[in-house]
């Protein structure tokens, strides 16, 4: 063999051998390029994740704010509106004629068994039968007065109840609380 040939030969040895060194190297780079994105690829979608979460959390967050404001500002709408109803019955109630109200407290003192009681009137009542219910429950009536808006507080012996117009009212619709908040809200 020529020096030649074998120069020849050797020169297609080297460019196949640097060929396939560069064929190596490129497949192990592509390799090693797929596991980083395949990284990066994961670590994207678990910051996606949180970010997704944190956004959720703070979604409800703004949501359950908003849901307790508007809770509160209807819970004051109620109670503006129970307070309304109050007062609408007081004036009723003081509007009726003397002897429908005076029965009413008469009702009242039969059934608490108020024969013979002391009763400190309301500032402002001048509706009762003062005379009726003296006479036919052997009451008395205290020289002081009471802040309310009709009615009396009876003592008797070591018992005191109040059966002012207000204390009777807000006791009415204490009792019927849940049902005037559903009538508010609309559900009755």
């Amino acid at each position: 063999m020529s020096l030649q040939k074998i120069l020849e030969r050797l020169e297609r040895e080297k460019v196949e051998r640097i060929k396939q060194t560069q064929e190596e190297y490129e497949k192990k780079f592509q390799e090693l390029a797929k596991i980083e994105m395949d990284k990066f690829n994961a670590w994207k979608e678990e910051q996606t994740k949180i970010l997704e979460q944190t956004i959720a959390a703070e979604e409800y967050a703004v949501l359950s704010k908003e849901r307790l404001w508007f809770k509160n500002e209807l819970t004051k709408i109620e109670n503006e509106a129970v307070e309304q109803v109050k007062q609408k019955l007081i004036e009723a109630v003081s509007k009726l004629p003397g002897d429908v109200y005076t029965s009413i407290w008469e009702k009242l003192i039969e059934k608490e068994g108020l024969f013979e009681a002391k009763i400190i009137l309301a500032k402002n009542e001048s509706k009762l039968d003062l005379e009726r219910l003296i006479h036919k429950y052997k009451l008395s009536i205290a020289d002081e007065k009471i802040d309310a808006k009709g009615g009396f507080v009876a003592e008797k012996g070591q018992f005191v109840i109040d059966l002012t117009l207000d204390t009777l009212i807000n006791e009415l619709v204490e009792n019927n609380l849940s049902q005037i908040a559903r009538i508010l809200r609309g559900e009755a």
